[in-house]
């Protein structure tokens, strides 16, 4: 992968890890997060699974990114970013194995 695809992967960790400590755990410390990395012939799958509280994504309603930064809504930012920085973006919740979000990001041709 190009530094580009790598520092989105990065970013796009981060994100999920933040909203899976402050959103599903609520805080640091409180929960542990599972972290898979897979490479495929045609890029780069993450799986995050963890055991905090499940929520609908698609009851989380997009930002407003079309304004000033300082008015970009605290709900939903992660997950947009998200979803722009990676090619697919899936959850899937269970009761017994947790919340597992699987990301994918697709190398450029070489």
């Amino acid at each position: 992968m190009n530094d580009d695809e790598v520092y989105a992967v990065q970013l796009a960790v981060d994100e999920a890890c933040t909203n899976i400590i402050e959103h599903g755990y609520g805080g640091e410390g409180l929960g542990e997060i599972t972290c898979s990395c897979t490479p495929k012939a045609s890029g780069l799958e993450i799986v995050l699974t963890d055991h905090g509280k499940a929520f609908d994504p698609g009851k989380v309603p997009e930002p407003k990114v079309s304004g000033p930064l300082e008015e970009l809504g605290s709900r939903g930012a992660g997950i947009y970013l998200m979803k722009k920085l990676m090619d697919e973006v899936d959850f899937e919740f269970d009761e017994k194995s947790g919340t597992s979000l699987t990301m994918f990001k697709q190398k450029k041709s070489q």
